[in-house]
């Protein structure tokens, strides 16, 4: 077949999605609620629990029950449940149609970073097979939000380094609205700003960024004021992971359940750590988790990897410029190990997704 009728890698991205909403879709009603999903409701007076408070009785409840989460996702919750309904059904709804938009941008940003779109389809794949991504594509949950808004402040920011202006002002959307999503994945914004001071080119527009970021930054202090110190207090009696302990299960967890898996696919990107591009992620990748872990040792939260879920698309951005080197490499046999690599990440991802 000729490359003028070979399909276009884009276009993959429609049966990609199509599967992943396949996935996802086949659970929504697979489990009853557990306690975390029933608080969902309750923080927005849905269902039984209402009737259904305001926006401003929202952020007022947030701030009484002293909760864990910034109020974004219950406010994208409470004007959901208004048109969609209360329905288990429809409430995890909204985490489905967030996290394909996840998968969609992933696709964008690999293909922007790389400028390859086979190295975004690589990360489109290796996000949407991931058993601990789609696990959470069926929860009335708002890590798959956190997710999606952590994948748009990477790519605002990557384009506005040279792009137009108008990116800047979508890192500063993007990035508040990440901080008042899930504090967790905010770290995602530590490694940013690193980025940014030790490696981004001081041009113009460094500065720029640089002040957006602060401001993106700071916005979030009113919150702080409004908690009055205390934020944490729901993790006051548990006891979280060690750092060793944590560092595995991100490694197993990412890897869809195989050690081998996650490493396999990293290791070749030490050969491209002078790309900006693989530097960013990396970058992002040990600030996210360094922040991540110091905040443990304080607040004991990492009972679950589930609060790192943030991690999923840069590891998954970082794996696929690893396997496009296994991919392209000279040697038959060594592509032919790059395909076997991702074919039992697939299998064993999609496999894992449909085990109770």
């Amino acid at each position: 077949m000729s490359d003028t009728k070979r399909l276009p890698l884009w276009a993959w991205m429609v049966p990609l999605l199509l599967l992943v909403m396949t996935v996802a879709a086949v659970q929504l009603n697979r489990d009853a609620l557990w306690f975390d999903e029933v608080r969902t409701l309750q923080k927005v007076g849905g269902a039984q629990y209402g009737p259904a408070f305001t926006p401003i009785g929202i952020v007022r409840h947030h701030i009484a029950i002293r909760d864990s989460w910034p109020p974004l996702y219950s406010l994208a919750v409470g004007g959901w449940g208004q048109v969609a309904g209360w329905s288990p059904f429809a409430g995890r709804l909204l985490a489905l149609y967030a996290g394909l938009l996840t998968v969609a941008l992933t696709y964008r940003l690999g293909t922007d970073l790389s400028h390859s779109a086979r190295v975004g389809l690589l990360a489109a794949v290796l996000l949407g097979t991931s058993a601990y991504h789609a696990y959470y594509l069926h929860e009335y949950r708002g890590y798959t939000l956190s997710v999606g808004l952590a994948v748009l402040c990477l790519w605002s920011y990557w384009r506005a380094l040279d792009g137009h202006i108008g990116y800047v002002a979508l890192l500063l959307l993007s990035a508040v609205a990440l901080l008042y999503t899930h504090y967790i994945t905010a770290f995602l914004l530590g490694g940013v700003g690193v980025y940014h001071l030790l490696f981004a080119k001081k041009k113009r527009r460094w500065w720029l960024i640089l002040g957006v970021l602060g401001l993106a930054a700071a916005s979030i202090l009113p919150w702080f004021g409004a908690l009055s110190n205390t934020l944490g207090s729901e993790f006051g009696d548990v006891r979280g992971m060690r750092a060793g302990t944590a560092l595995l299960a991100i490694v197993r967890g990412f890897g869809n359940g195989l050690w081998i898996l996650l490493p396999a696919a990293l290791v070749p990107t030490a050969l491209l750590l002078r790309q900006p591009n693989v530097r960013l992620l990396w970058t992002v990748t040990l600030c996210f988790i360094g922040l991540a872990l110091a905040a443990n040792t304080r607040l004991s939260y990492l009972v679950s990897i589930r609060h790192l879920v943030g991690l999923a698309p840069v590891i998954a951005l970082l794996a696929a410029f690893g396997l496009t080197v296994w991919l392209q490499h000279e040697r038959a046999p060594v592509r032919t190990a790059g395909a076997a690599l991702l074919v039992v990440w697939c299998v064993v991802g999609l496999w894992n997704s449909f085990d109770q």
